[in-house]
């Protein structure tokens, strides 16, 4: 009945009861329980391989002050894709190959679908993808830090130099 370790005190565990029978809300399928973790790709490009810009997707936490944005009922299939690629290695992931060869090459149509393009003049010459585990920070970091999000590098999910042709 609720997606949480502790327990809800009364009267709002009879609220969530009550309400429950009326299936207003639910947990969205299976997506409550397929995915305990939040892992997420996180895109970068750089022009000299030591200093990276991250390209910020719409919907996807990334920023660590972000908060999520409501997208109701709009779907942002990039960042739902995104989503599903880390369930996955890049090698059976072909199009986020493709999309990060997009953004090595400038693409206008694929910088769309972004929130920022942090390379206006010209495209990067590296663009990396690494992964992480977010969690949602603690209510004093958030209070004293606005952060609102905790991330912990869990490795390079792809890389392509200068020297990568798609």
């Amino acid at each position: 009945m609720q997606n949480s370790e502790r327990q809800l005190i009364e009267p709002l565990a009879t609220l969530v009861r009550i309400a429950s029978t009326f299936s207003l809300v639910n947990y969205y399928g299976p997506f409550a329980i397929m995915t305990t973790k939040r892992l997420e790709i996180v895109v970068e490009g750089s022009n000299d391989g030591k200093n990276w810009r991250t390209y910020e997707f719409n919907y996807k936490p990334g920023l660590l002050i972000k908060p999520l944005g409501w997208n109701i009922p709009h779907q942002p299939r990039l960042d739902w894709q995104m989503w599903f690629a880390v369930l996955r290695p890049p090698q059976n992931n072909s199009w986020v190959v493709r999309f990060l060869y997009k953004l090595k090459e400038g693409s206008p149509a694929v910088l769309g679908l972004l929130a920022n393009n942090p390379f206006l003049t010209r495209p990067p010459e590296y663009i990396r993808a690494s992964l992480y585990r977010y969690t949602f920070s603690s209510p004093d970091l958030r209070a004293s830090t606005d952060q609102i999000w905790e991330r912990e590098y869990l490795g390079l999910y792809w890389y392509i130099d200068q020297l990568d042709q798609p």
